[in-house]
């Protein structure tokens, strides 16, 4: 907003006070001007501010119902941060999306692993394997089976 400096005091220089009026004739009587803000940002021309002269800024009151005039915000300025901040949590959202989905699969793969090896096992067993068969002959035949379930290779009865 563009305001008209009616009266200006300097209280130190870092600080003036100063009556507005704005460009419909309203007037607001001893705004804060400060020369840095709390961000280390400096208000443009403020040596230059006069008595007379014109000032753009941004009115604020506070709860206390103190008003000060703050840096104009240039022109067309978004929120840079809450953009990124936005872009930040969206790709953050996508990635533990695709994690959990990897989870998932992973989950749902290991179940279907679990499922073809204790079906193996189980037909396997009801075939009645004889004593003589190593145990690591019968643990391999129960992998075979579970792939070939796994995969949904078998075609013919066991």
């Amino acid at each position: 907003m563009k305001f008209t400096i009616q009266w200006l005091e300097k209280k130190s220089p870092e600080w003036f006070i100063a009556n507005l009026t704005d460009e419909l004739g309203n007037e607001t009587k001893e705004v804060s001007i400060n020369k840095i803000n709390k961000k280390g940002e400096v208000f443009p021309n403020f040596d230059e501010l006069m008595t007379g002269g014109s000032v753009e800024g941004e009115p604020w009151t506070s709860g206390t119902g103190k008003n000060y005039l703050f840096a104009p915000k240039p022109e067309g300025a978004k929120r840079p941060n809450m953009d990124r901040i936005m872009d930040k949590k969206t790709q953050s959202i996508e990635v533990a999306q695709e994690r959990k989905n990897q989870s998932i699969e992973k989950a749902q793969d290991r179940s279907a692993w679990m499922w073809a090896k204790t079906n193996a096992s189980t037909l396997l067993a009801g075939r009645g394997i004889s004593q003589s068969t190593p145990i690591d002959g019968i643990a391999d035949m129960v992998l075979d089976l579970a792939t070939k379930i796994y995969n949904g290779e078998p075609t013919t009865p066991f």
